[in-house]
């Protein structure tokens, strides 16, 4: 495996990151929601993105856990989804992640305890902001289908479960909670914006921020609480 923190720094330096949830969203989620710049899909969210037809670079971060869960001196929690081969998959530290979709040819892990100083059982979201601001290099944050930024309503708590294609609010929905403030203060002062597809929604600009409702991908929304 190879270090992501190496291959990937600076590779995407002043360009818009894509960071694609697994909120209810997603089901509304075509190719016209994305402008130009590289796309991280977190979890099993790969599955809806790499079928859209898109011509950016799409890389899979998971850290959810794989079928050799359990094994000795493997950690793991649910199910990870193989990517397509031509996309990169990054997996978690060392000493996590190595058993994980061990058949897929081009395998990247990040110690985001090291690389990003966040903790072990980190959620996905924020390691997908420090990989694109602190590593790769952009400059803008889109958060597409990340529902529960945008307020702690449970409605905004569902997600979209992969393996079934089901909608539910997860039971450890408190996690959204938490993590919410933690990531808008991670993008303080970052341009940014939170893209929620949605049933209806003709407009392939919507956009929702955290202040409300925005129209228009060329805004940049900053500091936005």
């Amino acid at each position: 495996m190879i270090d992501a923190a190496e291959v990937l720094y600076r590779k995407h330096t002043g360009e818009t990151a894509w960071i694609v949830g697994l909120g209810a969203s997603i089901k509304y989620l075509d190719g016209k929601y994305f402008g130009s710049g590289p796309i991280i899909t977190m979890n099993g969210s790969i599955k809806i993105v790499q079928e859209l037809g898109l011509r950016n670079q799409i890389y899979s971060l998971q850290k959810d856990g794989c079928e050799k869960r359990g094994l000795p001196s493997h950690q793991c929690g649910e199910k990870m989804f193989y990517p397509r081969i031509d996309i990169p998959v990054i997996l978690p530290r060392r000493g996590y992640g190595e058993l994980c979709l061990e058949e897929h040819p081009n395998r990247l892990w990040l110690d985001y305890v090291t690389s990003l100083d966040l903790e072990p059982p980190e959620m996905s979201v924020r390691i997908a902001v420090g990989l694109a601001l602190r590593i790769m290099g952009c400059i803008r944050i889109a958060f597409v289908c990340c529902d529960s930024l945008l307020s702690d309503n449970p409605k905004n708590m569902r997600r979209y479960y992969p393996e079934t294609g089901k909608i539910a609010i997860p039971p450890d929905y408190g996690n959204y909670i938490y993590a919410r403030p933690l990531v808008l203060g991670d993008v303080q002062g970052i341009p940014h914006y939170i893209l929620m597809p949605g049933e209806g929604r003709q407009d392939k600009n919507y956009v929702a921020s955290p202040r409300g409702y925005r129209h228009g991908l060329t805004l940049d929304i900053e500091g936005a609480d």
